[in-house]
């Protein structure tokens, strides 16, 4: 594997952990039980997620959206 290829998969399992859907499934099943904790402060995981989310490119409106909408032969969005 390259190296490039290397940085790039250590960049997206820091922001995509290894095991955050089980912490989650762990964290509903906390919440079926009364924990009233946010789920960032109890595992790391989600608090990663949660960060990462915040960092998101929104499309709407933009002009990539736009250019994506008018491609041809592809499949359609449907907003």
């Amino acid at each position: 594997m390259p190296f490039d290829e290397f940085k790039n998969w250590m960049e997206y399992f820091k922001r995509r952990p290894y095991g955050w859907r089980e912490d989650n499934r762990t964290y509903s099943i906390m919440r079926s039980f009364g924990v009233k904790e946010k789920p960032e402060a109890i595992f790391p995981t989600l608090a990663a997620l949660k960060e990462n989310r915040s960092q998101r490119v929104n499309l709407k409106g933009s002009k990539m959206l736009s250019m994506m909408l008018k491609a041809k032969g592809g499949e359609t969005l449907e907003l």
